[in-house]
């Protein structure tokens, strides 16, 4: 038997219910309005511990797994993209320090 290093963690707390409210929100959100005046906003976090327990399984699957969304502080790259252009990047290592979720 070989085994594969392919893993993906979520969130324990996740709720799918609002996930999928969200996105029909967003959904009808483009439908309504020119897809030119849509800004995506995105966030990413830089935490202090970047450790990944490692895992395996058989050949072509892959291994699941949970941990917890509230374990550290960290610093945070917040940008908007319209069409193929970067917009506003910042880069906040003071007012985003809060626990996550």
């Amino acid at each position: 038997m070989k085994i594969t290093d392919k893993k993906n963690l979520r969130y324990q707390e996740r709720d799918h219910g609002s996930d999928l409210a969200y996105l029909q929100k967003i959904h009808n959100l483009i439908q309504e309005n020119d897809s030119a005046d849509i800004v995506d906003v995105d966030e990413s976090g830089f935490e202090e511990s970047t450790s990944r327990p490692s895992a395996g399984s058989k050949k072509g699957h892959r291994s699941y797994g949970d941990r917890p969304g509230k374990a550290s502080v960290s610093t945070d790259r917040i940008s908007g993209k319209r069409g193929q252009e970067i917009i506003a990047p910042v880069l906040d290592e003071e007012t985003t320090k809060t626990w996550r979720v």
